[in-house]
């Protein structure tokens, strides 16, 4: 149990490191917006690409984008439901909120840390359904909140092509597909940059952390948790139940399904007015939550019944 809670806890503590950094001066939130344009946009596909020679593409592999895309559908139309009748502007912040996974920043370090290039190849494929959700169907609903309005075909595309880890995540299919090898040179290249990225990422979301909101936010803050989070544990326990993947598989799926959302969903917030500190909010708390939740379960409680990788 202890060597399975070793990970978890030097996660903290970087991200620890990150939020004191920032708290007495050392950095600002300025720093914290040029360091993660460096990790989404360089470091991270760095980590992507250098994990191709560990990807087996499969039916399996379709299966894991599959789950990502479902999971974030599901979370979309759930969202629908509870805020039927709501304003508009309130139903857009609230469908991002509850729909899309972070999972390259938080996510990432910690797979490896456990499981090395098993656990995050998994990952990996469940992201680019993610990824779909996250640059695709969220910017929909978005779009259509803010605007009754749906985006043509060419908008979507366009959207889902502006992020890089997503045309990454098609570059890694592409490569693994035809049993790319990378010359020597490249694959130590790459191997260099991405060793970077567990630290650079888990000290951007401790500079990013911030705790303001109000009584009132926090109503609505809990609720959207509440779905959130419950809904995690149920896919959850339906992985571990009833997924035919081998454990190191369901662990990372298990882990997956209960990240905090993702970093988009601000940047969505601000393009089309909705409300950005309610948001940014739940981006921060969702951060904290999730990092214990998959603490509590992966580090204490699957091994205290046995169940390991």
């Amino acid at each position: 149990m202890l060597e399975a809670s070793i990970p978890f806890a030097i996660t903290v503590l970087i991200i620890l490191c990150g939020y004191l950094i920032k708290r007495i001066g050392l950095v600002k939130d300025a720093d914290g917006k040029v360091l993660s344009r460096i990790v989404i946009n360089f470091t991270l596909p760095c980590l992507i690409l250098s994990k191709v020679e560990t990807i087996k593409v499969s039916g399996e592999t379709f299966l894991l984008i599959g789950l990502g895309l479902l999971s974030g559908v599901c979370l979309q139309i759930i969202s629908a439901f509870v805020t039927k009748g709501k304003p508009t502007e309130f139903r857009g912040a609230y469908s991002l909120c509850l729909s899309g996974y972070n999972i390259g920043l938080l996510a990432y370090p910690i797979a490896e840390m456990l499981w090395g290039d098993a656990g995050l190849s998994y990952l990996i494929m469940f992201d680019l359904g993610n990824g779909i959700v996250l640059f695709g169907l969220n910017y929909v609903m978005a779009s259509r909140y803010a605007t009754s309005k749906i985006p043509s075909f060419k908008e979507i595309v366009k959207t889902l092509f502006r992020s890089v880890p997503f045309i990454t995540y098609i570059l890694v299919i592409i490569l693994a597909s035809f049993k790319v090898h990378y010359p020597q040179f490249i694959s130590e290249l790459l191997g260099t940059i991405a060793s970077g990225n567990t630290v650079m990422s888990l000290l951007l979301l401790g500079i990013t952390l911030t705790f303001a909101f109000s009584k009132k936010e926090m109503k609505v803050m809990l609720q959207i948790l509440g779905v959130r989070y419950g809904f995690g544990l149920l896919a959850a326990c339906a992985i571990m139940l009833l997924a035919p993947f081998p454990m190191v598989e369901k662990m990372a799926l298990v882990m997956a399904v209960l990240l905090p959302i993702s970093v988009s969903a601000v940047s969505y917030t601000i393009e089309y007015n909705f409300d950005v500190k309610l948001v940014s909010a739940v981006n921060n708390l969702s951060t904290l939550i999730s990092l214990s939740v998959i603490w509590i379960l992966i580090g204490i409680v699957f091994p205290l019944i046995g169940v390991t990788v």
